[in-house]
């Protein structure tokens, strides 16, 4: 130790070098965990409500198993029976060919655009395919040989 200049406080110094440390009463790991589980929040209203929660349920498959079973109700329904009606004889119809594609009106009765596509359109719509007419014949093809097979690819 170094010497100070006041001799009391060489008395002091010598006195608390005498003295010897205690055992720690504190134990540091025990004292963390103790901090941390009170810092945690507690979960009070999530065990309330998944309390409450159950009980309902509970509550309400009582209510179900306990209900008495409805009572029928009966009633009188009076039907009348009318005679089925005779059916008619049938009748013919006549079907009109289309008319050729020449005999058409060139303008239409209605008011929209009247081009080629829409009279063929309508004319579809008329008359389905066989509004059409006869397909003309395929020009007539040479007979493909094995030489022209074979350079066409």
């Amino acid at each position: 130790m170094s010497e100070s200049l006041d001799p009391r406080l060489n008395d002091v110094a010598a006195a608390l070098s005498a003295l010897a440390p205690r055992p720690a009463a504190l134990d540091r790991d025990r004292l963390l965990f103790r901090a941390g589980r009170a810092s945690a929040p507690r979960p009070w209203f999530w065990r309330l409500s998944a309390a409450a929660s159950t009980i309902a349920a509970v509550v309400l498959a009582a209510i179900l198993l306990v209900r008495p079973a409805p009572t029928p109700i009966e009633r009188v329904v009076y039907v009348q029976v009318t005679p089925a009606p005779i059916p008619a004889p049938p009748m013919e119809v006549a079907v009109t060919p289309p008319a050729p594609l020449e005999s058409e009106p060139q303008e239409p009765a209605y008011s929209w655009p009247s081009t080629p596509y829409t009279r063929l359109e309508d004319r579809l719509l008329r008359w389905g395919l066989d509004g059409l007419g006869e397909p003309s014949p395929a020009p007539a093809a040479p007979p493909e040989t094995l030489k022209s097979l074979l350079q066409s690819l």
